[in-house]
């Protein structure tokens, strides 16, 4: 390649890191994804009614909303304001933002609190903002790995993930053991009106792990699935008259909108990561996950913490979800911990027959 070629080449990638914003995943010329584009239009919910909301209320609400950061345009109490801090007109390029974060992730972990394992290698600046204090094994990410992040975001097409259009914040507790409660971030999309695939996170802040999945069905969905399938799910109903289960930083008028949808509906989930017990990777098959059914059930001071972090209030949710529609009966396999005894089912490992196609490798023989 002639020189005058690679220094225009070298010339068009400073460009394109330059206008890389880092935190969205996107180049800031281009054009900015349309608001409501390619969303579905609003429909009555396939159980229970609409909530009784006036339309004008309901179009303020939906004004204030960011669609690109899934947030209100007014932070709650105590949030700092994020997006002013990512925005265009922030100082330095990619580059050297990118630059700026690894040297705070290098001091963060010098100031961190270092075990005798590899596996313990201090917070972050992104981790600290986490309220599980995330510790995630490996050196910070080089400034050589960010840039060929840039350049791949230029190339490839990540649609399933930018199907996500949704984060509500709840508790999950592993089907066994009720006194292992953990903070759950679902960010789900809809593949149609009945069907809502979860990403679960231990946090909503850069530096959070991602802990498990979460599928979620309408009550129709759910009542067609095989007796022996239904003890896997849990029921929402709980979730969302508790005032448990919130989608931080949308308007009431508009959480209450999409609470109504998820009263009527079922979950089923597994975590990969039992961070609640100190694992800094994931240890073990994945766990079943339930969601609680009754008062006396949460851990109050936990939920006390998420409520203060986000400033809201559990309690003032439960009195303005009291206008919502709620199944007046749940199927009785659901929520199978309540009706088996003091037992309940878990996953484990067990070992099963090795099988092949005609011809193809056969397994070693076990060593003696």
């Amino acid at each position: 390649m002639a020189a005058g070629s690679a220094s225009e080449a070298a010339g068009e990638v400073a460009k394109q890191v330059a206008e890389y914003d880092p935190v969205h995943h996107t180049s800031q010329g281009a054009p900015a994804a349309t608001p409501g584009q390619g969303a579905p239009e609003q429909k009555e919910g396939t159980g229970g009614g609409d909530v009784d909301e006036q339309p004008a209320e309901v179009d303020k609400a939906v004004q204030q909303y960011d669609p690109v950061h899934h947030t209100g345009a007014t932070p709650a109490p105590g949030e700092s304001q994020a997006k002013g801090s990512t925005s265009a007109g922030g100082a330095g390029t990619a580059t050297e933002r990118a630059a700026q974060a690894g040297t705070g992730q290098r001091q963060a972990a010098g100031q961190g609190q270092h075990g005798s394992s590899p596996l313990d290698p201090g917070v972050d600046e992104d981790a600290k903002e986490s309220e599980t204090k995330s510790q995630v094994p490996g050196k910070p990410v080089e400034l050589s790995t960010k840039v060929l992040d840039t350049g791949r975001d230029l190339l490839q097409r990540f649609a399933p993930l930018k199907s996500v259009h949704e984060h509500v914040c709840g508790f999950h507790f592993y089907a066994h053991d009720m006194t292992r409660q953990v903070e759950a971030h679902h960010y789900c999309a809809h593949l149609s009106e009945e069907f809502r695939q979860c990403i679960i996170y231990d946090s909503d802040q850069p530096g959070a792990r991602l802990l498990g999945i979460e599928y979620i069905i309408s009550e129709r969905l759910f009542k067609e699935l095989p007796e022996e399938e239904k003890k896997l799910w849990h029921s929402h109903k709980y979730e969302i008259s508790s005032g448990i289960l919130i989608a931080p930083r949308v308007p009431g008028i508009a959480e209450r909108q999409d609470m109504q949808k998820l009263a009527f509906t079922y979950g089923k989930a597994f975590h990969f990561w039992q961070i609640d017990r100190g694992d800094t990777v994931p240890l073990g098959p994945p766990q079943l996950m339930m969601s609680y059914t009754a008062d006396g059930q949460m851990d109050e001071r936990q939920l006390a913490e998420r409520d203060a972090r986000y400033g809201v209030s559990s309690k003032d949710k439960r009195r303005e979800r009291e206008v919502l529609n709620y199944p007046e009966k749940l199927d009785p396999a659901v929520d199978h911990w309540q009706n088996l005894g003091g037992q309940a089912w878990q996953t484990d490992m067990v070992k099963q027959p090795f099988k092949t196609w005609p011809g193809g490798m056969a397994p070693r023989r076990a060593e003696e």
